[in-house]
């Protein structure tokens, strides 16, 4: 792979399209857009681990972990490191971007243009919508690997398995049987009206369909549910479609 010096800045080459892309020294690998080659960044060779700055053990009683530079000498369970600057946040500041938290901007955040996501781990500079984080080693697939099992997305086995008999879908945290179960065997978020045992459906309030919840129909005075993708329910669909133009 070579580099050429643009206005004083090493860019890299990918080697499968020949497309520049800027070296960051900060990150592990660069993502190549055109044609998803993963590309190590030229740049000064790590430091030393002699000459880090030694760390120290945490003072919470009991506690066997290295204390967070910076703050308090505690580890981040116990209070230490520097907390977010968001007012009245009290969680711990992420590095490698503004003094906040991961909810309130903080840590690395994705390069994409226009998207504000925080950077996959592993050093990659994307969110895992656009590239970042271990992919699914299945033929063909670049989704997005589970954590918690082999580098595959859900559809191909990744992550963790629902533990009934004979079930092999993807486990839903929370719920009935905790994180260990589908949503068909008790696994997820479950309806808050009383009495019901179904999932709660995504988005909006923690009810199932039936129990109003999900997206509802943003036509007025209905409260179907929206269509899969759309704002309004199957029989608002055209017509709230139709005004919606007229409007534009």
């Amino acid at each position: 792979m070579s580099t050429t010096m643009v206005a004083g800045i090493p860019m890299a080459e990918c080697p499968g399209c020949g497309h520049n892309m800027l070296s960051n020294f900060e990150v592990l690998q660069t993502l190549c857009d055109d044609c998803m080659w993963v590309m190590r960044p030229i740049g000064p060779p790590p430091p030393d681990p002699q000459d880090r700055q030694e760390l120290k053990p945490c003072e919470f009683e009991g506690c066997d972990k290295n204390a967070c530079p910076g703050g308090l000498p505690f580890c981040a369970m116990h209070g230490g490191g520097r907390k977010c600057d968001f007012k009245g946040c009290t969680k711990i500041a992420r590095a490698g971007g503004p003094p906040f938290c991961k909810a309130h901007g903080g840590g690395r955040r994705c390069q994409a243009a226009d998207c504000s996501k925080s950077a996959a781990s592993g050093g990659s500079p994307f969110c895992a919508a656009h590239g970042g984080g271990r992919r699914c080693e299945h033929n063909g697939c670049n989704r997005s690997a589970r954590a918690g099992g082999p580098s595959l997305c859900a559809t191909h086995g990744g992550g963790r398995r629902c533990e009934h008999d004979g079930c092999n879908k993807s486990a839903r945290a929370g719920g009935l049987g905790g994180a260990n179960f589908c949503a068909a065997h008790g696994g997820g978020r479950r309806c808050a009206s009383n009495g019901c045992r179904k999932s709660a459906a995504s988005g909006g309030l923690p009810y199932c369909i039936a129990h109003g919840g999900g997206r509802r129909c943003a036509s007025e005075k209905c409260q179907k549910s929206a269509t899969s993708g759309r704002k309004f329910c199957a029989t608002h669909d055209l017509s709230g479609s139709s005004s919606e133009s007229e409007s534009d």
